[in-house]
């Protein structure tokens, strides 16, 4: 690759995730609406999921409020330095609810460097690459349907036993890979072979 192809490549980059970045609320909240109204579909009764000012909000009740009273009483005994735990202890006769947001951003800022990588690779024609755009974002989006639901199952399963520090980790692991691992890192190696092996350059 010239020293020409780096300075284009860098170039088209930087302008692309800087205007992308900048007018995110107009496509990316509107992406994000999407993928939460498709994942509603499939998530647990228990479960629910709202929008506001940017922010997905995934809320789960106890699907067993006796169960869960159970394992916070018991959580609470075998840290009793806990005042999360002594809270909830107080407050949890009639269930408690767990709560947490994502931003818009947080879901489908991928897509920022998805296109500007594509916009940056010579990968061919004009048509070439719309193809591959199209491509990128259905699997970014399944990607990201599969994630929220990952994670509405997970927080789901974390609310029944809001104590223990395995359901947390669980959790944790949950939102880090189902949010932030997106698929559309598997392609970019993938997009960056075809574009050296392509004779026909843009």
């Amino acid at each position: 690759m010239s020293r020409t192809d780096y300075l284009r490549f860098s170039v088209i980059g930087i302008v692309a995730v800087i205007a992308l970045s900048m007018t995110h609320s107009y496509w990316g909240n509107p992406y994000s609406r999407v993928v939460m109204k498709t994942v509603e579909s499939f998530i647990p009764s228990q479960a629910s999921i709202s929008y506001e000012d940017s922010i997905l909000w995934v809320t789960a009740d106890p699907n067993d409020v006796a169960s869960q009273r159970h394992n916070i009483v018991t959580a609470a005994k075998n840290n009793p330095g806990d005042t999360l735990l002594a809270f909830l202890v107080e407050g949890g006769e009639e269930g408690v609810s767990y709560t947490q947001g994502f931003t818009t951003m947080e879901m489908s800022y991928w897509l920022v460097a998805s296109v500007a990588l594509l916009l940056a690779v010579p990968v061919g024609s004009y048509r070439k690459r719309m193809r591959y755009l199209l491509t990128v974002v259905t699997v970014g989006f399944i990607g990201n349907v599969v994630g929220l639901y990952l994670v509405v199952n997970g927080q789901s399963s974390f609310v029944d036993d809001p104590g223990s520090l395995a359901s947390w980790h669980r959790l944790v692991q949950l939102v880090s890979f189902g949010m932030l691992l997106v698929p559309s890192l598997v392609w970019a190696p993938v997009l960056i072979g075809i574009w050296k092996s392509d004779p026909e350059r843009a």
